[in-house]
C-alpha cells in the first residue's frame, strides 16, 4: 500500500526550491499592485463552493481562478448497470459539478481531468497525481498566484500544502463539516485513518482554517488545544438574498422538473433537500408520508441524491405513496425553496449550518428540525423551529400537522429567524475574508 506521509515528505522536499512564478492572465483592469490573486481548489464550482467564491469576489481588489477536479470517467454513468450507482456518477459530471451561470469578471473557472477508478476518501496516491495536474496547468496558462484556497482537507487540502510549498505562497483551508468529523468522531468508517493524516498536515501546513459551524471550531479547539486558534477563523457561510428572495417572478422559469402537481398551489407542501443518504435520513421523511398518506391536501417533495435513493424510491413505490415526489438532484435548490411551504433539517448527527438549512431560512421557509449536535444551542423551539427527536417519523407527523393547522407558528418562525438572515448576508462574509486576505499576502510578500 502507497505510504501517502512518504508521499508528502518526497514532494515537499523535491520541491522546496524557489520556482519563478509567472505573470498572471486574469488581473483584468485592477492594478498589479493591488491585486490579490486566488487560486482555489474544489471538487466542484456550484451550491456552496460557487456561493462562497461569488462572495469573495465582490472584494475589489480580488481575482480568482477555479480549478475544479474532474473525472472524465463520470460521463459513462449512463451504462452503468445499476441504477443508485449511476445515479450517484451522475452528479459528478461535467455538467453537473460546474456552473458558470452569471460568472463574475473577476472569477475564472478551470476543469482538471484526472481519470482514475479508485474512490476520492480511499485514494491514497489522489493528491500527488492531482497536484501534478495542477502546477502543470498553472504553468502553461501563466496563472499568478499571491493564496491558495482549498475546500475540505482530503484531497484538496493536501494538494493545497504541495502548491504552498512549491510556489512559497500562503495556504488557506476550508473545513466544511464532515471532512473534520468523520476524522475526530467517526473511527469506525473504513477511511478514518486516511482523513485523520490530512486534517492533520492541514492544521499543521495551513496558514489559515476557514469554518462556517459553531460546532467544527469548538470540536477543534477541544482537540488539538487553544494553539488553533491563531489560524482559525469562523464566519457564516455567505446565502445570496436576492437567489433566494421567493417574490422573484421567473423563480420557475426553464425548471422542467416542475409539474402541475408539485406547483398546485392548493398543495401544503413539505419539503427534503439534501443528500439522500444515512447522515440526513431521508428514511423518516418518506415514512411520515406514509403516516400522512390520508391527508390529500399534503405533498411531499424530496430534492437530492444519494446511497438511499433506491430505498426511498422502492419504499414509495411498495406503499403506493402518492403523497411524494421524488424530484433528484436539482441545480436550482432555490425553485424547490420558494414552492415549498415548510422545510425538514432531519440529521440525526447535526444541522447547524447545513447549507439548506441555511438557504431555508434565507427563503423565508418555517423550519422543522430534528434536535441534535448544537442544534437546540441555536434553535428554541416553537422560536426557530419546530423541533423533533431524531429519527422519528411519527414526530414529524406530528409537527407538519401542527404547522400545516396553525400558520401563526409558521409566520412566528419566519419572524424570529430574521436575525440569522442579517448573519448570513454576504456583506459580513466579505469584510472576514478581506482582512485575512490582505494580512496574508502582506505576511508572504
Amino acid at each position: 500500500m502507497i505510504n501517502i506521509n512518504s508521499y508528502l515528505k518526497r514532494a515537499i522536499k523535491r520541491n522546496n526550491k524557489k520556482t519563478e512564478k509567472k505573470a498572471c492572465d486574469i488581473t483584468h483592469n485592477i492594478p498589479k499592485k493591488n491585486t490579490i490573486n486566488i487560486l482555489v481548489l474544489s471538487s466542484n464550482y456550484n451550491s456552496f463552493v460557487k456561493e462562497i467564491t461569488e462572495a469573495t469576489s465582490t472584494i475589489s481588489t480580488v481575482n480568482i481562478c477555479v480549478l475544479v477536479r474532474y473525472n472524465g470517467l463520470a460521463e459513462l454513468y449512463k451504462y452503468l448497470p445499476i441504477p443508485s450507482l449511476s445515479n450517484h456518477i451522475k452528479r459528478y459530471t461535467k455538467k453537473n459539478i460546474v456552473s458558470i451561470s452569471n460568472l463574475p469578471q473577476n472569477i475564472c473557472v478551470h476543469l482538471i481531468n484526472l481519470k482514475y477508478l479508485i474512490p476520492d476518501g480511499y485514494n491514497v496516491s489522489l493528491p500527488v497525481h492531482l497536484y501534478k495536474k495542477i502546477r502543470d496547468f498553472i504553468y502553461k496558462n501563466n496563472i499568478n498566484i499571491d493564496i491558495i484556497h482549498s475546500h475540505f482537507s482530503w484531497p484538496y487540502g493536501v494538494v493545497g500544502i504541495y502548491l504552498k510549498r512549491h510556489f512559497n505562497v500562503p495556504l488557506v483551508v476550508s473545513l466544511h463539516g464532515s471532512d473534520v468529523r468523520e476524522p475526530l468522531l467517526n473511527r469506525s468508517n473504513h477511511n478514518w485513518r486516511l482523513l485523520n493524516f490530512a486534517l492533520y498536515k492541514v492544521i499543521q501546513y495551513s496558514d489559515a482554517l476557514v469554518t462556517y459551524h459553531e460546532e467544527i471550531r469548538d470540536l477543534l479547539i477541544r482537540r488539538y488545544g487553544p494553539e488553533i486558534k491563531k489560524k482559525l477563523i469562523f464566519t457564516y457561510k455567505p446565502i445570496p438574498e436576492s437567489r433566494f428572495n421567493c417574490s422573484h417572478t421567473n423563480i420557475y422559469k426553464n425548471e422542467q422538473r416542475c409539474n402541475s402537481p408539485i406547483l398546485d398551489s392548493g398543495k401544503y407542501k413539505v419539503l427534503f433537500l439534501a443528500r439522500v443518504d444515512k447522515d440526513k435520513d431521508p428514511i423518516t421523511f418518506i415514512k411520515a408520508a406514509k403516516l400522512l398518506r390520508k391527508y390529500k391536501d399534503i405533498i411531499f417533495i424530496l430534492v437530492g441524491t444519494g446511497k438511499l435513493f433506491d430505498h426511498v424510491k422502492e419504499f414509495k413505490q411498495k406503499n403506493k405513496l402518492s403523497n411524494v415526489y421524488l424530484v433528484g438532484w436539482s441545480s436550482t435548490p432555490e425553485r424547490w425553496f420558494c414552492t415549498a411551504d415548510v422545510y425538514c433539517a432531519l440529521s440525526p448527527i447535526e444541522n447547524i449550518w447545513s447549507t439548506t438549512l441555511q438557504e431555508a431560512i434565507m427563503a423565508d421557509l418555517p423550519i422543522i428540525s430534528t434536535k441534535v449536535g448544537y442544534t437546540t444551542r441555536v434553535l428554541t423551539h416553537l422560536k426557530n423551529a419546530y423541533l423533533i427527536p431524531p429519527s422519528n417519523p411519527v414526530e414529524l407527523a406530528r409537527a407538519i400537522l401542527f404547522l400545516r393547522n396553525n400558520p401563526k407558528y409558521s409566520k412566528k418562525i419566519v419572524a424570529h429567524n430574521k436575525k440569522f438572515k442579517e448573519s448570513f448576508k454576504e456583506e459580513s462574509f466579505q469584510k472576514t475574508m478581506s482582512i485575512l486576505y490582505s494580512k496574508l499576502k502582506g505576511e508572504f510578500r
